[in-house]
């Protein structure tokens, strides 16, 4: 399923993925690709603040993990890293910038760990690699909370003009 948005030209697709169900992810601008990842208890709206401005200069994709918003809960075994490279491959991104917010800062981890190829950067907030505790001070609604901020922090992103 596909679906364009005229006002902000972001089209957002339904994307079926290995172990049943669909991912729900969202696509805007043009430019060195840049996906954005949400953490456990969140969605992909977590991004709201934030997501238009990166649009300026790059192609910015953010989705809904697994059980999460508006993609469906898995029917059978899924890796979320095999779910993101599902996302790239649906949109033809043969490499991108990660960003990963807690959970998925660990997904981006373990997809740059396994697809090196694939990432171009990354930017992990509030992420611990597996088994560790959090660092100290780690804020995991940063992009609600201050999204000036983080701006501040992933732009400019490498690529922008």
């Amino acid at each position: 399923m596909r679906r364009r948005d005229r006002i902000g030209g972001t089209t957002t697709e339904l994307i079926h993925v290995t172990g049943g169900g669909g991912i729900s992810a969202e696509k805007a601008g043009d430019g060195p690709p840049l996906v954005l990842l949400h953490g456990a208890v969140h969605d992909s709206r977590l991004w709201d603040r934030v997501f238009a401005a990166p649009a300026r200069h790059h192609t910015v994709v953010r989705y809904d993990a697994r059980g999460h918003g508006r993609s469906t809960p898995p029917t059978g075994p899924f890796r979320y890293e095999d779910d993101l490279l599902a996302v790239l491959d649906r949109f033809g991104l043969r490499s991108a910038g990660l960003v990963g917010l807690s959970m998925g800062g660990e997904v981006a981890l373990d997809f740059t760990l396994e697809h090196p190829e694939r990432v171009r950067s990354l930017k992990l907030i509030a992420a611990s690699a597996g088994g560790h505790e959090w660092p100290r001070g780690a804020d995991h609604y940063l992009p609600l909370r201050t999204p000036g901020r983080l701006l501040e922090l992933l732009l400019p992103l490498p690529g922008t003009p």
